[in-house]
Parts: C-alpha cells; sequence; structure tokens
C-alpha cells in the first residue's frame, strides 16, 4: 500500500480528522468516504480513524500488518492536521515551570503537590503504558497538565490546547480520552460510600450546626449541557431547552462526593435518575435505622431519603419551620455542585462527542473535587449559580411520611 496516496485522499477528506467539521460527528457519512478510499487504493479494508483513536488494547508489534495501518494513519494526521503551525513553543517546558503558587493553581485548578502526585500515578497506570510506545515525546506530566488545562477553562477547544501545548488534535483527543479514563477509574477508591464512622461523624456535625439529627448527606441531580448528540437528541433536552446530560450526586458536610451517577438524558426525572441508579436498591442497607439523605421535592418521601411537605397553602407553623431547615441542610449538595464547576469550568458546557468518554471526564473532574482542597478557590472566577427549578415528585405512595412527621414535630420541639 502506497502510504502517500493513502495521506493524498485522508487531506481530501478533513471531516475525517478535523474535529470541528460538521460532518466529523456523522459516523454513515465517514464510511462512505473510508470505503471510496478503500476502493480507489484497491483495498478491502474500510480504514476507520475513530477505530484507531479509541483502540483502547492495541498490542500489536511493530511489524505487523494492523501496525503498519496504524502508523500510515499517524502519518495522515500529523499530515492532515498538524502542518506547519504558529504554536507556542515549549510553554509547559519552559514557561509552566516558572508560575508562582497562585499562577499553577488559577490555570490548572489544583495545587501543584496534587498534581505530581497525579502525574506519577499516571505514570505508573496501565492507560499510561498502553499508549506509552505512540507518545514517547509527551510527557506524563503533560498529558496530565493538557487534560486539567483543557478542565479548568470554560471556552477551551481542541485547537487552544494544540496551538498551546505544540500537539496535533488527534493527540489532543487521545489524551484526554485516555486522562478522563484513568481519573475516572479512581472514583472507586476516591468517591465511595462513607463508614459507619464517618456517618456517625457527619450526622453529629449536621446536628449541632442545624438541630436536624439522623442526616448523613444530601442528594440533588445538576445538569451537564453537551453538543447535540448523534442519536435521540429530544431525549436530551432537559427542563430549561438545554441538550444535557444528568449527574446525580450525593455529600456529606464537607461538601466531598459520596455517590455519583451520570448518564441519563437530559429529560429524565430526578427521581427516575435515583431509581435507575445502582445505589438506589442498595440504600436500605446502607443507611441505618434513624439516619438518612435529604432531597427535594422530586424525590420520594423514604424511610432513608426525607424530602420537605409539598407547600399547598396549607402548611402549619411546625412544617414550615421543618422545610426551612431541611433547606439550610440539603443547599450543601448544590454548594457541591457549585464548587465542582466552579473549578472544572469545562462541565459548564463539556464539548467532548462521545457519551462514554463524556460520563468518564466528568466522573474525573469529581474525583480531583474529592482530592483537592476545597479552600484553594479565592482565586478562581465566581461560581455561576443555577436555577434551582424543583418538579414535584408524583409516585406512588410514600413511606417515609410517618418518620417526616416524627421528626417534624422533634425539631418544632426543640427550636428555642
Amino acid at each position: 500500500m502506497n502510504d502517500e496516496i493513502l495521506i493524498a485522499l485522508v487531506r481530501e477528506h478533513p471531516e475525517l480528522y478535523n474535529l470541528e467539521s460538521n460532518k466529523y460527528s456523522d459516523v454513515n457519512y465517514k464510511e462512505k468516504i473510508w470505503a471510496s478510499i478503500a476502493k480507489e487504493l484497491n483495498s478491502t479494508r474500510k480504514y476507520t480513524l475513530m477505530e484507531l483513536l479509541e483502540d483502547e488494547d492495541s498490542t500489536a508489534s511493530s511489524d505487523s500488518e494492523d501496525s503498519i495501518e496504524e502508523n500510515v494513519l499517524q502519518a495522515c494526521m500529523s499530515s492532515c492536521i498538524k502542518g506547519s503551525r504558529n504554536c507556542i513553543k515549549l510553554f509547559f517546558e519552559n514557561t509552566v515551570p516558572t508560575y508562582s503558587f497562585e499562577e499553577f493553581k488559577m490555570h490548572f485548578r489544583i495545587t501543584r503537590p496534587l498534581f505530581n502526585s497525579l502525574a506519577i500515578k499516571f505514570r505508573d497506570s496501565s492507560e499510561y503504558k498502553s499508549i506509552e510506545r505512540h507518545y514517547n515525546t509527551v510527557s506524563y506530566e503533560k498529558q496530565v497538565g493538557l487534560f486539567l488545562w483543557f478542565a479548568g477553562h470554560e471556552a477551551c477547544a481542541y485547537r487552544d490546547l494544540a496551538d498551546r501545548f505544540d500537539l496535533s488534535l488527534w493527540t489532543v483527543h487521545t489524551i484526554i480520552y485516555r486522562v478522563s479514563r484513568f481519573l475516572s477509574n479512581m472514583s472507586v477508591n476516591v468517591i465511595k460510600w462513607p463508614s459507619l464512622q464517618q456517618r456517625l461523624e457527619s450526622e453529629q456535625k449536621f446536628s449541632s450546626k442545624y438541630n436536624f439529627p439522623g442526616v448523613i448527606g444530601s442528594i440533588d441531580g445538576t445538569h451537564v449541557i453537551i453538543d447535540p448528540p448523534n442519536d435521540n437528541k429530544d431525549n436530551y433536552i432537559d427542563r430549561k431547552g438545554n441538550v444535557s446530560i444528568c449527574v446525580q450526586g450525593i455529600c456529606n458536610e464537607r461538601k466531598k462526593i459520596i455517590d455519583i451517577f451520570i448518564g441519563f438524558p437530559g429529560s429524565t426525572h430526578d427521581s427516575r435518575v435515583l431509581k435507575n441508579s445502582p445505589i438506589f436498591s442498595e440504600l436500605p442497607t446502607l443507611i441505618e435505622q434513624g439516619h438518612y439523605l435529604l432531597g427535594d421535592s422530586a424525590y420520594p418521601c423514604l424511610p432513608y431519603l426525607i424530602v420537605p411537605y409539598r407547600d399547598n397553602g396549607h402548611l402549619t407553623q411546625s412544617q414550615k419551620y421543618f422545610n426551612k431547615r431541611l433547606s439550610q441542610i440539603r443547599v450543601q449538595i448544590e454548594h457541591t455542585f457549585g464548587l465542582l464547576k466552579q473549578r472544572f469550568r469545562q462541565l459548564y458546557y463539556c464539548k467532548l462527542k462521545n457519551i462514554e468518554i463524556l460520563c468518564h471526564f466528568i466522573r474525573a473532574c469529581c474525583v480531583l473535587h474529592n482530592l483537592a482542597d476545597q479552600t484553594d478557590l479565592d482565586c478562581f472566577e465566581e461560581a455561576k449559580l443555577e436555577e434551582n427549578i424543583q418538579t414535584v415528585y408524583e409516585g406512588r405512595e410514600e413511606s417515609g411520611k410517618l418518620l417526616r412527621d416524627e421528626i417534624c414535630n422533634k425539631i418544632f420541639r426543640n427550636k428555642n
């Protein structure tokens, strides 16, 4: 096969490699182009660039047929995308080391010690080792730095990263996907349900601060705006008219995430997201009697999930007081989402195309949120506050109403 002919043919179709092309996400269209290229080359092989980009388990030897084709496609990308561009030479190698502590934190959204620790973990991970032979000129520190720059800057696009870090768009694309998966996989050890001792500590802190016994955390949902997916676009239009995906989170009194569930289309009601989340069936055993989560009126009232009374204009004084106290605690989860998006502003509008990788990216940001120090946000931009449009739960009879009445009466009696 003539590599130069393949490169020339690919160069004629920027929709195959240019992430900003209107046709880049049209899989059927690109398949036809690859088929025509294969025919032109008198080959039965349909070259699919996205197969190469998302091939996680490539272990072909350097002299195998697959490896030869892979090298040709890399040459295509290098020829078609990078070319002669005006890039910032040695920005990460020469400029970033001169950043002050505050400058580094402002641009990379975490402290330098945490960055160094994550870079070492990435170096030792299977994600890095699986691509080391392809990117041995891109250091593990630079790859983690590129990901953090993308996550922390709302308007950042692949081309901005390619120019700043002097890399091809294809390399930027692959690094973000790989680091997203690496950090997302850390969630098993970073985002986890608290131990009994930790739950008792949370309950004690909530009770002493808000005079509200039994609370171990708050649950709510938020939305991440995305570009319209190729399939089922209407399902992703949320109640505000944005194309988005749902993120369900549970946080503790320190605004750290103890459970996260990502991926349902934006039109999905919070109660349905909850019932389809892995943790829903486990909550009765994870939360011992006398403890519970707090949620808003979009959720059912259950023995382990207490929500406010529905305000029908006839609430008693004790019920109004109960709702006020509950709201003061439940707002913790809204603050948590605000801090998360304030630090990683790409979550205000994430431009990644692949839904699976998008979920990995969001989970990766949640992992970093838990690892980072909450007090280091002073140099960041002001958070954008989300309008909380509550939709009332309209399911079956809720089994937690009697418990809610008991808590309400107890709180009202002890309010003074």
